[in-house]
């Protein structure tokens, strides 16, 4: 995917499943994009030219498991691609947070994630393996 652009999306998925994204804004050096129907195209195109690539690494992401106080093979695995993708820092922490920037600018967009996910409880009650990724 190559280094980031700065472009500042958040998404959550609703209690319907579905993903939501919202733009918050895109910028050009100092400059805010305001043709917004430009810049949805340009996103949606990204988005669709690196879609199996984003695929492949939500799966890898998915396959480790990272129960709360276990995470550092994940931590490992984002540290590593966030370098990848070009980062200008990233590190761990002393507790076990990767923390990464893009960027050296006065006004900072930050961004805060959990890693660690719940038990998973008797891997029988599932229909599907939690760690695998069924599409």
């Amino acid at each position: 995917m190559g280094k980031f652009e700065n472009i500042f999306i958040f998404g959550w998925i609703n209690e319907n499943g579905y993903a939501i994204i919202k733009l918050v804004s895109m910028c050009k050096g100092d400059e805010i994009v305001s043709d917004y129907k430009d810049l949805m195209a340009k996103i949606s195109g990204y988005l669709e030219e690196h879609k199996d690539e984003m695929i492949a690494f939500l799966q890898e992401f998915i396959r480790i498991e990272s129960v709360t106080y276990n995470e550092k093979k994940a931590v490992e695995f984002l540290a590593k691609k966030m370098k990848e993708y070009g980062y200008d820092e990233v590190r761990v922490d002393a507790v076990g947070n990767v923390l990464g920037r893009v960027g050296n600018r006065p006004k900072v967009i930050m961004h805060d994630a959990h890693i660690d996910t719940a038990e998973m409880g008797d891997l029988a009650e599932w229909k599907y393996n939690p760690l695998s990724v069924q599409i």
